[in-house]
């Protein structure tokens, strides 16, 4: 089935889509000042959407079922009746000059997420953000709520995933346009011997990724108006055209996860751009024909 528009949010910066099968809703983040929170009914075809207080760049579940989001201040959980945000931990550094993108959890719970360089604050360019290859690292919050940072020299994390075995990472610098692979041990949250899972030449910029019962990961590429199925070896097997050029991220929805959403950017298009692709911004689905992988949750506690 090809791809087709199933919101037109015509969001800035569509990003990290998430499903929630309690609810049988998806939910988005359009990031920016101010951000915007979504949720869309997949019975009832209706979205909603909410202000949120801080620039905010990362959804997840918890153990519970709550939205989690990864904000300006820390972790939080989101309450949809007053459309605030529950921190939950608060970060321990400053983050004034950075801001959160991506995140995802392992099988034991713990929430992965990046900093960067904030592009939106003033003065920010995306062309500075993504010529800062040091600004960036990845951080770990425990199930403890403890904090720790690895790695350095990130310019743009995006891409939380890991294997359906738990065992390997992936992870994407959209600085230097790389997708990348960990040896991952779950037991003691650690990652190393990273090595180059891809980097295909002329098919865009790596985003936001899901990873299929298969074992195949499914990363949106900005810039190429596609989304590309990877093996764990780094082939790409499969190409599957996004209306829109600014693909940013996708997600395994539907009561079998049997579907692929996908979430898309209008931010920076020219006119002539908005044109052609009327509905850049919205999120646009089809069946990839196999099923995904149920992504963990954040299993935190205070």
């Amino acid at each position: 089935m090809p791809a087709r528009c199933i919101v037109d949010s015509r969001c800035a910066l569509g990003e990290s889509p998430l499903w929630c099968p309690e609810t049988r809703s998806l939910w988005w983040l359009d990031i920016g000042i101010p951000t915007r929170l979504f949720e869309w009914s997949l019975s009832t075809r209706r979205w909603r959407s909410w202000l949120l207080p801080e620039l905010a760049g990362g959804l997840t579940l918890s153990e519970q079922g709550a939205v989690i989001v990864v904000a300006e201040k820390g972790i939080h959980s989101f309450d949809p009746d007053t459309g605030g945000l529950d921190l939950i931990v608060p970060m321990p550094f400053d983050t004034r000059d950075l801001r959160f993108n991506d995140c995802g959890c392992d099988q034991r719970g713990r929430l992965w997420t990046g900093t960067m360089v904030n592009d939106f604050s003033a003065g920010a360019s995306e062309a500075g953000t993504l010529a800062n290859p040091a600004a960036g690292r990845l951080l770990c919050v425990d199930v403890d709520l403890s904090c720790r940072f690895t790695g350095e020299g990130i310019g743009c994390p995006n891409t939380f995933a890991w294997s359906p075995d738990g065992r390997t990472l992936y992870t994407a610098d959209s600085a230097d346009g790389c997708l990348y692979a960990y040896s991952y041990d779950t037991a003691s949250g650690t990652s190393a011997a990273r090595r180059v899972l891809a980097k295909p030449v002329g098919l865009g910029i790596p985003d936001g990724s899901a990873i299929d019962a298969e074992g195949c990961l499914w990363n949106a590429r900005w810039d190429a108006g596609c989304v590309l199925r990877f093996t764990p070896e780094g082939e790409v097997v499969e190409t599957v055209p996004i209306p829109a050029r600014r693909v940013t991220s996708c997600a395994f929805v539907g009561d079998s996860l049997e579907m692929l959403f996908v979430t898309t950017a209008r931010v920076g298009l020219a006119e002539h751009d908005l044109e052609l692709q009327p509905h850049s911004g919205g999120i646009f689905a089809f069946r990839p024909g196999v099923r995904g992988a149920a992504p963990a949750r954040f299993r935190g506690k205070r």
